[in-house]
């Protein structure tokens, strides 16, 4: 599993986490340096790492427990000593990590803190308490408890995607570390990198769309990763088909025929390569796609050949407006079954008047219209 080949093992290794990555770095170090009677004064309690699901955190945990466990003096763990290669297979007695998910409640609480009087084998005993926010309130007061009188070996890591939901209490006696969802750019470089290391032949395109589906999960973009080259090679077309997503040509064709009031056309697309599509998911995607061709407008890069074809046909004004009605259109759905009829009286609209900016002037919705009041007030 590429999930699993490509876990950072370094705190160097963290994509888009500098601002966590390095005042880690720069704490171990401390304590690394710091004497035998200082060195519990170097590190709190225990860290809250937050942030969404994904991006490194409970790697960032493992990490720190091998840091801390290292038999180096570096602030990285090594990879090679005896210490790092038992919590490498797990077989680490120093390190203990629980999923409060399933164990959250105060007897669980209660057990993790007999489990951590007993004798260690490493410098540090490292409890990773993943999905922190799932423990019930009683636990978090027991967990409390030992926050406040922690052993002088214990470090706790508590890791959450909803730090909100963690008893505020508890949550002032941790060191904060804020992680970030990765920028599709870094996700792109990432699996380009991995699909040259593991000879995975590739379309750019599909990767820059896993980048931008994965909403800054790296974890979730190699897994997508991982299933598409099952096919035996990483293509726009499978990706599509494995994300359920709307292919680019098709929304290219729709808005080209709206443009040039081919309404046969745009019927035809809707009803072939559209079919089944939800309003929603057609609408966020010609949003999506229209503004995709405005930074195209403005310089940016976009590697489907697709935003590029419909800046060449049309000018900037033209995909001003055409965002204008598509925001529009978001403000007027009613969530209602004849959703998908109003997007279609839209677009049908769209290639009977012929002028784009003309119709996004006019529109101006204040309220949720039905398909039947759009089609009035364009009459």
């Amino acid at each position: 599993m590429l999930t699993l080949d490509y876990r950072p093992m370094r705190l160097s290794d963290l994509i888009g986490q500098y601002g966590a990555a390095d005042p880690l770095q720069r704490l171990i170090a401390l304590y690394k340096a710091a004497s035998v009677e200082d060195k519990k004064g170097v590190l709190p309690a225990g860290f809250l790492f937050r942030g969404p699901r994904g991006c490194g955190k409970t790697s960032t945990a493992r990490i720190v427990a091998m840091a801390l466990n290292c038999e180096s003096n570096e602030p990285e763990p090594c990879l090679k000593c005896s210490s790092c290669l038992s919590i490498l297979s797990g077989t680490k007695a120093a390190v203990l990590e629980m999923d409060a998910a399933s164990n959250g409640l105060v007897d669980d609480i209660r057990k993790l803190r007999e489990s951590i009087l007993y004798s260690h084998d490493g410098l540090y005993k490292v409890v990773i308490l993943d999905e922190a926010h799932m423990v019930s309130k009683e636990g978090f007061n027991a967990l409390l408890a030992q926050l406040e009188e922690p052993p002088p070996y214990v470090l706790y890591i508590l890791v959450t995607t909803a730090p909100e939901k963690i008893l505020t209490t508890v949550v002032s006696r941790l060191m904060h570390f804020d992680f970030k969802a990765i920028a599709p750019g870094d996700i792109l470089k990432r699996l380009v990198v991995v699909c040259e290391k593991e000879n995975i032949p590739y379309d750019l395109v599909a990767l820059e769309k896993i980048s931008l589906y994965v909403n800054g999960a790296m974890r979730d973009a190699l897994m997508m990763l991982d299933r598409l080259r099952l096919s035996g090679k990483v293509t726009v077309e499978a990706f599509d088909a494995a994300a359920g997503t709307i292919p680019d040509e098709a929304i290219y064709n729709l808005i080209y025929a709206e443009l040039t009031k081919d309404m046969v056309k745009a019927v035809e697309v809707q009803e072939t390569s559209l079919a089944g599509v939800s309003s929603h998911d057609l609408l966020e995607a010609i949003t999506v796609f229209a503004l995709r061709t405005m930074r195209v407008f403005e310089g940016g890069v976009d590697h489907s050949p697709w935003p590029q074809r419909l800046k060449d046909k049309v000018n900037k004004d033209v995909i001003r407006s055409l965002l204008r009605i598509c925001w529009d259109m978001r403000q007027m759905r009613s969530g209602k079954e004849d959703d998908r009829v109003t997007l279609q009286v839209c677009l049908a609209l769209m290639c009977e008047k012929g002028s784009i900016s003309m119709i996004a002037k006019g529109m101006d919705f204040s309220k949720k219209l039905s398909a039947s009041e759009i089609t009035e007030m364009f009459s």
